[in-house]
C-alpha cells in the first residue's frame, strides 16, 4: 500500500466556487486545524492521491454533517 493512500479519506459537502452550489468532496487528508482542512481532493471515493488537486478547505464553509470519515489505514 503506498504511503499516500494511507491518509486519512474524508468526504463533505462544500460549496462550488463558481456556482456556489454544494458538492460533495473526497478528500485524503494532510493537515486538518481549527480553521482549515487541507488535502488531495480526489474525483470519486476510489481515485488515488495522484490523480487528486491539493486544496484547502475552510471548516466554516463545511456543510450540514461536517467532515466524515470515510477510511483510515495505519501503516
Amino acid at each position: 500500500m503506498s504511503t499516500n493512500q494511507s491518509l486519512p479519506l474524508v468526504e463533505f459537502e462544500y460549496p462550488d466556487s463558481e456556482s456556489n452550489l454544494l458538492k460533495l468532496r473526497y478528500v485524503r487528508v494532510l493537515e486538518m486545524d481549527t480553521v482549515y482542512v487541507s488535502g488531495y481532493e480526489l474525483p470519486h471515493v476510489l481515485a488515488t492521491v495522484e490523480t487528486g488537486k491539493f486544496k484547502k478547505y475552510k471548516l466554516a464553509r463545511i456543510a450540514r454533517n461536517g467532515v466524515v470519515l470515510r477510511s483510515f489505514k495505519s501503516v
